[in-house]
């Protein structure tokens, strides 16, 4: 069986994270989530870059100023949602193949999260208004200080 490259349970506690602490430095999963062109591993269906990965209808809520903090990165704003919804994927979302995404983003009690392009977590957000601040902090640590 082909082996992953990266290992598993791997976690970051210092770097390019959020405040706060766990789930920031969490390594995501290699699940699969189903896109516009069919499954695959998650990394390969979300792509290289940043990726604000939202459940529910959260990613609504983003203001234009908080989208702007990810452009600087080519940063993406994707929403999953369960196989079944009957809902296709396209750009802006993903369909959660194996039942893995959702569960996982219920157990950090995260309505989003951020993850680098390394697929470790940049940080995670309950709601609204945490994703704000998320961003805002985000948008922050891209900036050199000075």
């Amino acid at each position: 069986p082909a082996r992953s490259a990266r290992p598993l349970g791997e976690h970051l506690a210092k770097g390019f994270l959020a405040d706060g602490g766990p789930p920031a430095g969490e390594l995501t999963a290699r699940a699969r989530l189903t896109g516009p062109d069919g499954p695959g591993p998650a990394d390969s269906v979300l792509g290289p870059g940043f990726v604000l990965l939202c459940r529910g209808n959260l990613a609504d809520t983003l203001s234009p100023a908080a989208l702007e903090t990810l452009r600087p990165v080519s940063g993406r704003v994707v929403t999953v949602l369960r196989s079944d919804a009957g809902s296709a994927p396209g750009p802006d979302t993903v369909l959660d193949t194996d039942g893995h995404w959702l569960p996982w983003l219920e157990s950090l009690q995260a309505g989003a999260v951020l993850i680098r392009p390394d697929h470790y977590l940049f940080g995670a957000a309950p709601d609204a208004d945490g994703l704000a601040a998320l961003l805002t902090e985000f948008g922050r640590r891209l900036r050199p200080a000075g």
